[in-house]
Protein backbone atom coordinates (compact mmCIF):
# COMPACT_ATOMS: atom_id res chain seq x y z
CA UNK A 1 0.00 0.00 0.00
CA UNK A 2 1.30 3.42 -0.95
CA UNK A 3 1.74 5.81 1.98
CA UNK A 4 -0.30 8.94 1.53
CA UNK A 5 -0.04 12.19 3.43
CA UNK A 6 -2.55 14.95 3.90
CA UNK A 7 -1.80 18.55 4.86
CA UNK A 8 -3.89 19.84 7.73
CA UNK A 9 -4.15 23.29 9.31
CA UNK A 10 -0.86 25.05 10.12
CA UNK A 11 0.95 23.06 7.41
CA UNK A 12 1.43 20.05 9.68
CA UNK A 13 1.72 16.81 7.73
CA UNK A 14 0.26 13.60 9.10
CA UNK A 15 0.13 10.12 7.73
CA UNK A 16 -3.42 9.81 6.46
CA UNK A 17 -3.81 6.47 8.28
CA UNK A 18 -3.20 8.18 11.63
CA UNK A 19 -6.38 10.20 11.07
CA UNK A 20 -8.69 7.89 9.11
CA UNK A 21 -9.60 4.21 8.95
CA UNK A 22 -9.07 2.24 5.74
CA UNK A 23 -12.86 2.22 5.19
CA UNK A 24 -13.01 6.02 5.51
CA UNK A 25 -10.17 6.42 3.01
CA UNK A 26 -11.82 3.96 0.62
CA UNK A 27 -15.14 5.81 0.90
CA UNK A 28 -13.45 9.17 0.22
CA UNK A 29 -11.81 7.75 -2.90
CA UNK A 30 -15.29 7.01 -4.34
CA UNK A 31 -16.36 10.66 -4.00
CA UNK A 32 -15.93 13.44 -6.57
CA UNK A 33 -13.56 15.37 -4.26
CA UNK A 34 -11.82 12.91 -1.88
CA UNK A 35 -9.93 15.69 -0.06
CA UNK A 36 -13.16 17.53 0.71
CA UNK A 37 -14.69 14.30 2.02
CA UNK A 38 -11.70 13.67 4.31
CA UNK A 39 -11.79 17.26 5.56
CA UNK A 40 -15.46 16.77 6.46
CA UNK A 41 -14.72 13.53 8.31
CA UNK A 42 -11.82 15.18 10.13
CA UNK A 43 -14.09 18.06 11.16
CA UNK A 44 -16.67 15.64 12.55
CA UNK A 45 -14.06 13.75 14.55
CA UNK A 46 -12.51 16.96 15.87
CA UNK A 47 -15.92 18.31 16.91
CA UNK A 48 -16.76 15.05 18.70
CA UNK A 49 -13.48 15.14 20.63
CA UNK A 50 -13.85 18.82 21.54
CA UNK A 51 -17.43 18.26 22.72
CA UNK A 52 -16.27 15.37 24.89
CA UNK A 53 -18.58 12.93 23.11
CA UNK A 54 -15.91 10.28 22.60
CA UNK A 55 -13.94 10.70 25.81
CA UNK A 56 -12.31 7.39 26.67
CA UNK A 57 -13.37 5.74 23.41
CA UNK A 58 -10.25 6.40 21.40
CA UNK A 59 -6.68 7.56 21.73
CA UNK A 60 -6.59 9.03 18.23
CA UNK A 61 -8.81 9.92 15.30
CA UNK A 62 -8.13 6.72 13.38
CA UNK A 63 -9.79 4.74 16.18
CA UNK A 64 -13.10 6.51 15.49
CA UNK A 65 -14.80 5.25 12.36
CA UNK A 66 -17.52 7.28 10.72
CA UNK A 67 -19.51 5.28 8.20
CA UNK A 68 -22.22 6.38 5.79
CA UNK A 69 -25.78 5.17 5.26
CA UNK A 70 -27.24 4.37 1.84
CA UNK A 71 -28.00 8.07 1.27
CA UNK A 72 -24.41 9.13 2.06
CA UNK A 73 -25.27 10.56 5.49
CA UNK A 74 -22.45 10.15 8.03
CA UNK A 75 -23.12 7.67 10.83
CA UNK A 76 -21.48 7.15 14.23
CA UNK A 77 -23.20 4.82 16.73
CA UNK A 78 -25.30 6.75 19.23
CA UNK A 79 -25.09 10.12 17.47
CA UNK A 80 -26.85 11.97 14.68
CA UNK A 81 -24.26 13.62 12.44
CA UNK A 82 -24.38 16.20 9.70
CA UNK A 83 -21.74 17.67 7.40
CA UNK A 84 -22.20 20.76 5.28
CA UNK A 85 -19.75 21.90 2.62
CA UNK A 86 -19.62 25.33 1.04
CA UNK A 87 -17.50 26.55 -1.85
CA UNK A 88 -17.87 30.20 -0.71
Amino acid sequence: MMKRKVKIKLLKVYEITSLFTQKEIAYAETRIDPKLTLVGLFSLKEAMFKAGLVDGRADNFSELEITHDSNGKPVFPGYQLSISHSKN
